[in-house]
C-alpha cells in the first residue's frame, strides 16, 4: 500500500488506497460511505450476495488499525445501510474487540439505525463536525463554503479508457478548491463517474493496485 500526502489548509493528510484518510495531527482515519448492513439487507429480499462482504470490510479496517496509530474513526455518514440485521450482529463483535477506538458518525441518508443501538455500539452521532479547519458534512457542496469541507455520499469514481474499446472505472478522491469528496469505504457500493464539481481547481486522485495517483 501507498499513500498520498497531499497537504489542504496547511494540514497533511494521508489519502490510503483503501479509500480512507488518515489524519496523523488527531490520530484519526476518516472513511465515508461504509454500509454496514447492505449485504444482508440485500439477502433479505432475495438477492443472493455472499456473507463475506462485511467481513472483507472489517478485515480492511483491522488492517488499516494495524498500519497506523489509531485512536478515533470518523464516519462521514452511512455507516449503516439500513435497520437492523445479521450484518449488525457481526460489526457488534468486532465493536467488541475495539472498544478502546472511539467512532464518531456523521449522520449520511441511510443512517437510520436506532439512538440506542448506536449507544450499545459506542458510536457518538452528530448531523455535522468541525475539527478546524475542516468541516465535515455527508453530502457535498456544489459550489465551495467559507470552511473546507470534506464529505462523500456520491461514490465518485473515474472511467479510463484505452485500446479496443477498454474501459474500466476506479474509485477517487475529488479535491477542489474548497472541499474534497471521499471514495466510498465499501467495496460493495457503484461508482458515480460523471459527477461534476462546478471548481476549476478540481483533482481527482484516481486508486488503483494499492496506489493514489492523481489522474
Amino acid at each position: 500500500m501507498q499513500a498520498k500526502k497531499i497537504k489542504l489548509c496547511n494540514e497533511e493528510l494521508l489519502l490510503d488506497p483503501r479509500k480512507c484518510i488518515y489524519w496523523a495531527k488527531h490520530k484519526a482515519l476518516i472513511l465515508s460511505d461504509w454500509h454496514i448492513g447492505k449485504s444482508a439487507h440485500f439477502r433479505k429480499h432475495g438477492i443472493a450476495i455472499p456473507q463475506g462482504v462485511l467481513q472483507k470490510d472489517l478485515d480492511t479496517v483491522d488492517n488499516l488499525l494495524s498500519d497506523y496509530i489509531v485512536k478515533e474513526i470518523w464516519v462521514i455518514g452511512d455507516m449503516f445501510h439500513a435497520q437492523y440485521n445479521s450484518d449488525l450482529e457481526v460489526f457488534a463483535v468486532w465493536r467488541k474487540q475495539h472498544s478502546d477506538i472511539s467512532i464518531k458518525l456523521i449522520g449520511g441518508n441511510h443512517d437510520v439505525i436506532s439512538k440506542k443501538l448506536l449507544g450499545n455500539y459506542d458510536i457518538d452521532f452528530m448531523k455535522s463536525m468541525l475539527e478546524t479547519p475542516f468541516y465535515f458534512e455527508h453530502k457535498p457542496l456544489q459550489t465551495s463554503a467559507e470552511c473546507f469541507q470534506i464529505s462523500g455520499h456520491i461514490h465518485p469514481g473515474v472511467e479510463l479508457h484505452g485500446l479496443g474499446n477498454l474501459k474500466i472505472k476506479l474509485p477517487c478522491f475529488i479535491v477542489g478548491e474548497g472541499q474534497l469528496i471521499l471514495p466510498a469505504f465499501s467495496n460493495f457500493t457503484g461508482l458515480d463517474t460523471r459527477y461534476k464539481l462546478e471548481d476549476s481547481t478540481v483533482k481527482k486522485y484516481v486508486i488503483a493496485n494499492n496506489f493514489v495517483e492523481l489522474l
